[in-house]
């Protein structure tokens, strides 16, 4: 404003009737306001060119409507296509995104799901076979007295319980060994043994002495023992390394479950007949049945492998 009105003649504004003077004055301070305005839009519009040289320089392309409110959504910005890009390539990289977020989504049940791997064949009918088989945790205590019940003295039945766990002991030490040879499957080892298991029990109403009750505890402790040791390896057979931990939990869950709804029911049974020798015939069914299941489990295995579900 001062250099305005230098440029003025020395006493013109003295010499101007007081009307034209302050007309002078009020066009030169709205000149001097627009010049401001304009300084200040020159301005906003600089800052507003630095903005999006900056958003060019991260690949993202602002949409001109987001300029006016600031704000910016997925839907508004792309990554800028490389060259050699064509449509397919840019909508397949969209279809990543996507499947990206619907991954996201899932619910627990479903990351359960597959990461306890129950979506494959193979280790379903694994959990399957283990509720029949669990029974075995019913005849390891109940043992000494099933040997009272079948004519045993309480000294013979103590003296048949440390024979059991002697030969139990060298059977889960002789499992290991030939599980080590990898000559068969351990879900083959598991049927033979479950075989045994099933045939012996049907064969223990001819055990009613001290001396025919020590060869029907051996053959039980030798294929009783056996079976513990091939759940772990059942189940890496199954499902793989990866995913073993996991499994193997639940699988440790359902045996649990399993065996104690079997005892009270099992219990039942004694108590309503009076003899071991109907709850033996259930157990030795209860075995015969989960071998056979886990006689069909590699070609579950197998059919998970051509599904592409286990590699």
């Amino acid at each position: 404003m001062s250099v305005l009105q230098s440029q003025l003649p020395g006493k013109s504004q003295d010499e101007l009737p007081n009307g034209a003077a302050k007309e002078n004055h009020d066009k030169l301070l709205n000149f001097t306001r627009e010049e401001q305005t304009g300084d200040a839009e020159a301005t906003e519009a600089l800052l507003n060119q630095a903005d999006v040289q900056v958003a060019l320089e991260k690949n993202i392309v602002i949409n001109a409507g987001d300029m006016a409110d600031g704000t910016s959504t997925i839907e508004n910005w792309r990554e800028p296509a490389l060259d050699g890009d064509t449509d397919t390539d840019i909508e397949q990289k969209k279809g990543v995104v996507n499947d990206t977020s619907a991954d996201k989504r899932r619910t627990r049940w479903q990351k359960f799901w597959q990461s306890s791997s129950l979506e494959l064949w193979g280790f379903r009918c694994m959990l399957v076979s283990t509720i029949p088989g669990s029974a075995s945790a019913y005849l390891l205590s109940y043992i000494p007295t099933i040997c009272k019940f079948q004519g045993a003295s309480f000294e013979q039945a103590a003296f048949l319980t440390t024979i059991m766990g002697g030969v139990d002991l060298v059977s889960r030490i002789s499992t290991g060994f030939i599980a080590d040879t990898k000559v068969l499957l351990p879900s083959r080892l598991a049927v033979i043994v479950l075989l045994g298991l099933g045939i012996g029990c049907h064969f223990v109403r001819y055990a009613t002495s001290f001396v025919t009750l020590i060869p029907m505890i051996v053959c039980t402790a030798i294929f009783l023992g056996s079976r513990v040791p091939l759940h772990s390896l059942m189940c890496q057979e199954v499902v793989g390394p990866q995913k073993f931990p996991q499994a193997y939990s639940l699988l440790t869950v359902i045996i649990t479950l399993s065996s104690s709804s079997l005892n009270p029911a099992l219990g039942a049974v004694v108590e309503a007949t009076g003899s071991f020798v109907p709850v033996l015939h259930i157990l030795g069914v209860c075995f015969l049945i989960s071998a056979g299941m886990l006689a069909c489990l590699p070609l579950f295995v197998r059919l998970d492998v051509k599904h592409g579900k286990r590699k």
